[in-house]
């Protein structure tokens, strides 16, 4: 199942459960999560931005449709230690994979695209 953003509180409350997951599971990814959700708020249509939800909490998958149409899905791969930006479905096809190595300029230039 999956709830709507609708609000900045309920995306705050997204963000501190994906932040304090990162810390203890996923530390190769912490940093660009932040990068990463400003240019979902950058690039996202009038749709709203949308999180699995898993037993009444908050979950790691995010789906959102960017300006150009598309829909993509955000979802962390454990065995490759990596945020995947997957097109239409958490198991699209993969657009681009994501860690704190990831230089914000290649952040800016494919959401540039979408």
């Amino acid at each position: 199942m999956a709830k709507e953003i609708t609000d900045i509180d309920i995306l705050q409350q997204y963000l501190e459960g994906v932040m304090e997951r990162s810390e203890h599971h996923a530390d190769e990814v912490n940093e660009i999560i932040l990068a990463l959700i400003g240019a979902v708020i950058w690039k996202k249509n009038s749709r709203p931005i949308k999180v699995k939800e898993y037993a009444g909490e908050l979950a790691n998958v995010l789906w959102w449709h960017s300006k150009g149409g598309n829909k993509y899905a955000f979802r962390y791969n454990h065995e490759q230690k990596k945020i995947e930006l997957r097109k239409d479905t958490f198991k699209g096809n993969l657009v681009m994979a994501f860690d704190n190595n990831t230089e914000i300029d290649e952040i800016i230039n494919l959401f540039g695209t979408l």
